[in-house]
């Protein structure tokens, strides 16, 4: 049960951009009233910039309110950029994005916010795409992935919960290549760089642990 009557709970989909639902749910046995609002900025910082925790460059910016989207562009030099954030139902400003809502007993609020890079040549449409209520191709993927996963059954729990976290950890270093989804492999290095992991190095372990198949 609950401690606080309002729990607010994020679910984030990265692909070609960000896709995230945010839902707020009141578990009190009167109505909330809530004022949801978040920051938005964008530095335009590359990898290596990310990496090394220096940021080199400094984008001039402009911001644009386009009813429920708001858009930052920035140059450097040449170079341009930009970042488009739809917030469907927002009060959009130049740095926030604020919903006004009240939430029944018993009940919850949600809504989606889709962030897409743009480029000189336009912005591309989201690699995820999916109808409400409906599981995301990384979601179908994960789904696939614990359903193949051995149920472990030993005495020692803080050992079971080590394999699991191996099992999540494994699961989230799997590539799959769109066009050839039958042809997995796991990478290591995110989320700086996603290196094949050597065979010969990393190959099968004898496992001392009766392992029961689903």
């Amino acid at each position: 049960m609950p401690t606080a009557p309002l729990i607010v709970e994020r679910l984030r989909e990265v692909g070609s951009g960000i896709h995230e639902q945010i839902t707020v749910r009141n578990y009190s046995l009167v109505p909330a009233d809530c004022v949801v609002s978040l920051r938005v900025a964008a530095d335009f910082a590359d990898l290596f910039e990310v990496k090394e925790a220096r940021i080199k460059r400094r984008w001039d910016e402009m911001q644009q309110n386009r009813g429920n989207e708001l858009v930052i562009q920035a140059s450097w030099q040449d170079v341009r950029k930009g970042v488009s954030i739809h917030a469907p139902g927002a009060e959009v400003t130049p740095e926030t994005l604020t919903y006004r809502v009240t939430i029944a007993p018993h009940g919850q609020w949600s809504t989606t916010l889709t962030v897409m890079p743009e480029t000189e040549s336009g912005s591309r449409p989201p690699s995820f795409v999916h109808a409400d209520g409906e599981l995301s191709p990384s979601d179908l993927r994960r789904q696939q992935w614990v359903a193949k996963i051995p149920v472990l059954q030993m005495g020692n729990r803080s050992i079971e919960r080590t394999m699991r976290r191996s099992y999540d950890d494994l699961g989230a270093l799997r590539i799959e290549d769109p066009n050839h989804p039958d042809r997995v492999v796991v990478a290591a290095g995110a989320p700086w760089f996603m290196t094949l992991l050597a065979g010969t190095r990393y190959g099968p372990r004898k496992c001392p642990f009766q392992l029961i198949p689903p």
